[in-house]
């Protein structure tokens, strides 16, 4: 599960081409707007016709994941974001060719975590199998308090596949374009193909090795590791996808062998079964490995899909951006560090010329000057905005964050700083309702031992969003510090199969330093804390 997914576009060169960079409504004469449905909100200048056509494929998507999750229950409803470009002349001014698209669980410049798809013109296959692939982890940590990563991450690539109607959906057939599929469609049954790409089977992990893996082996993470993957990670954590992509798919729809698993994965009232299910597999192993690696050298039949026009969806607003509104979006998106850093401060520097009063702008000039560690500029900022914009939580969080963290929050005297922070977290925890935000004032509460007061912030938090591990890690510590440990450890541990692909190793560490802890105070019944725990703010 990536922080930041890629998928590759069709980009054709025809010599040196330099694009004019993006230019506001007025100058270019285009029409930004933001529609908002159920689950999506979608910010464009595409024209309506495909703008409804984004809004009612990624709203199939979403049905048709709910309806074979949660066999026709209610599903969860999580809103994620959708910046779709009318050009990819325009995408490529934030995302370089050859991307076409990205999933980002948070953009550039932004303080809190909101999945975002950023793509170009309508939804291609990759696109939407991209976003199924990724709202599947989020359905995942709904649906099951607890699975293995391999399974996770198989699931994930198993239900991006889904297609039909809602009431009808089909998932687990092979594409090779989009997904896994048998070596021999290219008459070569000594190689597998995943995204596309001929990987040979004897480098695909066998499941024995797979089950085994943790969060670094499965990612390629290492303790050292400070810089992006080298060619050869990056190979052996595509032979890792597609080793949890094929195994998940055998046990899903061939091996007999996988019927514990189906019944509790497809099941809702089997679903405490899982972990019991994945136990048998990991103890027949040694067979399981065979069937495997001959699975993978049976002919699989496949075919390309290409599915009809998704149905309207009622409930749908659109409201037209204005040009500051627009500009902050941009601002978002280019980092205010970085290659990026100056296109972003000029952009950010003309839109405060224009628009001095506008909160949103203020805003980001605030989260600018705390970035470059200039507190007292920064709180300036933050307020003007929240004096246009009374109430704001987003605006508040940032506040409080700016006066707790130690590099700006020693700006003020210690006695000061106490006050300052007293009044920001309470007047945060009367607004919050972000993961973030409810997150924030449970720690800041914990900070002050108050667990009483922390747990009922820390479990709005972890409810609001089921991806949120820094969410849960906070809850594991409030449970722990009242008296719970077993309860600490299985929500550390839930925590850990959260953590997204490019987490720290500092993190996982610290994380799994946490879950033993609790577990040995569990199994020995004392609950010391002097170790401490410790916590993770937002940005």
């Amino acid at each position: 599960m990536n922080r930041t997914t890629l998928v590759l576009g069709v980009v054709f060169a025809a010599g040196c081409i330099v694009h004019a960079p993006l230019e506001l409504p007025t100058d270019s004469g285009t029409n930004w707007s933001e529609i908002k449905s159920k689950h999506f909100k979608l910010v464009t200048d595409l024209d309506a016709e495909d703008a409804d056509s984004v809004i009612r494929t990624f709203e199939r998507t979403y049905g048709l994941l709910g309806k074979a999750l949660f066999a026709g229950a209610a599903a969860p409803d999580f809103e994620t974001h959708v910046l779709a470009f009318r050009t990819a002349e325009e995408l490529h001014e934030f995302l370089p060719p050859p991307y076409g698209g990205g999933y980002m669980a948070r953009l550039p410049n932004d303080i809190q975590s909101t999945p975002t798809v950023v793509m170009a013109g309508k939804p291609s296959p990759a696109t939407r199998i991209l976003l199924a692939h990724e709202l599947t982890h989020r359905f995942n940590h709904v649906a099951f308090p607890s699975m293995p990563l391999w399974l996770n991450e198989g699931l994930a690539e198993y239900y991006s596949t889904l297609r039909g109607d809602i009431d009808h959906p089909v998932v687990g057939e092979l594409d090779p374009d989009h997904g896994f599929a048998s070596g021999s469609v290219r008459s070569d049954p000594t190689h597998v193909i995943y995204q596309g790409t001929l990987i040979d089977v004897a480098r695909v992990p066998l499941p024995s090795v797979l089950m085994q893996l943790d969060h670094d082996g499965f990612y390629g993470r290492e303790a050292d590791l400070t810089a992006a993957q080298s060619p050869s990670r990056v190979e052996k954590i595509a032979q890792n996808y597609a080793a949890a992509w094929a195994f998940t798919h055998m046990l899903m729809q061939s091996s007999a062998r996988g019927g514990d698993l189906r019944r509790a994965v497809e099941d809702p009232t089997n679903r405490r079964d899982l972990a019991a299910a994945v136990r048998v597999l990991e103890r027949d192993s040694s067979a399981i490995d065979r069937e495997f690696e001959t699975y993978l050298r049976t002919p699989i039949r496949w075919r390309q899909h290409h599915e009809g026009p998704p149905p309207a969806v009622a409930g749908v607003s659109r409201r037209d951006l204005t040009e500051p509104q627009v500009l902050a979006w941009w601002t978002r998106l280019d980092a205010f560090r970085g290659t990026t850093a100056d296109r972003s401060w000029r952009r950010l520097k003309a839109g405060l010329d224009r628009w001095p009063e506008d909160p949103e702008l203020l805003f980001l000039r605030g989260r600018r000057d705390m970035l470059a560690n200039v507190p007292k500029d920064a709180e300036r900022h933050f307020k003007q905005a929240l004096a246009r914009r009374p109430g704001d939580p987003g605006y508040q969080l940032a506040l409080a964050l700016l006066y707790l963290h130690e590099k700006t929050g020693a700006s003020w005297p210690p006695a000061e700083r106490v006050t300052l922070l007293s009044d920001a977290f309470e007047q945060l925890g009367a607004v919050a309702r972000t993961p973030s935000e409810l997150n924030s004032v449970a720690i800041y509460h914990l900070l002050k031992t108050t667990a009483n007061q922390a747990l009922p912030f820390a479990e709005r938090a972890s409810k609001a969003d089921p991806d949120c591990w820094s969410c849960l890690h906070t809850l594991a510590a409030a449970t722990f510090r009242l008296g719970q440990a077993d309860e600490a450890a299985e929500l550390e541990r839930a925590a850990l199969q959260r953590l997204p692909d490019d987490a720290r190793s500092e993190v996982t560490a610290i994380l799994k330093r946490d879950r033993d802890r609790y577990l040995r105070a569990a199994s020995s019944d004392t609950n010391d804390d002097r170790q401490g725990t410790m916590l993770f703010w937002p940005d």
